[in-house]
């Protein structure tokens, strides 16, 4: 039995004049309608494409203005390159650091100061406009050390057995919040990261007090819609250090005690002080996205961090 009978469910025509006898189109008009199904197929991928990079292009911000003979930090660590060796670690994407001396006015404190710039976008903040700069202190091949200036957020308490169940409650209540939920009326965009405080415990089964928050956008930071739930509240963030380990998939119970526990260790091996009763989940990505999630864990500094070392580590 050939294949186009097992196909279509009768046998290939083979000459012209057998079409009357066998009443089916010939094998010629089948490639003609599969190569118009192409053409509107690739018409449709050449405008997606089209469409995908006019939006990273409008996204796309302008590098900072340097000197002949400036020296400079590069680093490719916010570049996902994806490489065929087994041996590459973090999910074959690596971080590589390029040297370069810097002269004394460019140090302070003893914290070696990158020259991303200040109060800067994460680039990992994609899919909203509003997102909580930072300046990148310093990193090594373990973590990120950050400072980040004060903010307002919305916040909202929540009981439960469940990391998962905490989070997705909190986040409806927020979201009803900036949705209109509020005495004005009105709706706020969303911005990023959605913050959860993650108290520290050994145990797994047992009921936790979490704090999911929502950052407000700058026009809200000093007079934000009072909430009509009386469960949302408004917190204030001071200015902060924080050091950062990140990692992609879900936030999820289980991942980020994991990766909340490597920082922990690598920031006791390296005498790091740090508030160790909670840490923060962050996530920058909407709950429908699948892919290419972006996830971070906190700790909270005491005082201002040593970095362990000026040149970061080259890891591949």
């Amino acid at each position: 039995m050939s294949p186009i009978k097992c196909q279509f469910g009768y046998p290939p025509v083979l000459f012209l004049e057998q079409e009357a006898e066998v009443e089916v189109p010939v094998a010629e008009n089948l490639i003609q309608h599969c190569n118009q199904k192409w053409i509107r197929a690739r018409g449709i991928l050449l405008a997606s494409t089209q469409k995908a990079e006019t939006k990273v292009n409008q996204e796309r911000r302008k590098g900072p203005t340097l000197q002949p003979g400036q020296q400079v930090w590069l680093s490719t660590h916010d570049l996902p390159l994806r490489m065929e060796s087994r041996n590459c670690l973090d999910k074959n994407h690596f971080k590589l650091s390029v040297k370069a001396k810097l002269s004394t006015d460019l140090r302070s404190n003893s914290i070696f100061q990158t020259t991303r710039t200040s109060n800067s976008r994460p680039v990992h903040c994609r899919e909203v406009k509003k997102c909580f700069n930072y300046d990148l202190i310093c990193e090594n091949s373990g973590y990120e050390v950050r400072h980040y200036n004060s903010s307002t957020w919305i916040a909202t308490n929540v009981t439960s057995f469940f990391m998962e169940f905490a989070s997705y409650e909190g986040f409806t209540k927020l979201f009803q919040y900036i949705q209109g939920k509020n005495e004005e009326g009105k709706k706020i965009n969303m911005a990023a990261p959605v913050l959860l405080k993650i108290p520290e415990s050994e145990r797994i089964m047992e009921m936790k007090n979490y704090t999911v928050h929502f950052l407000l956008p700058e026009a809200y930071q000093e007079n934000p819609p009072t909430p009509t739930d009386p469960d949302v509240y408004f917190i204030e963030f001071p200015k902060m250090y924080v050091f950062v380990k990140s990692f992609g998939g879900s936030l999820l119970t289980w991942n980020s005690k994991f990766y909340s526990s490597r920082l922990k260790a690598e920031l006791n091996k390296a005498d790091q002080s740090f508030i160790s009763d909670y840490y923060y989940g962050t996530g920058y990505n909407r709950p429908k996205t699948l892919f290419d999630q972006h996830n971070e864990v906190w700790y909270v500094a005491e005082g201002t961090p040593e970095c362990s070392t000026l040149v970061p580590e080259l890891t591949a």
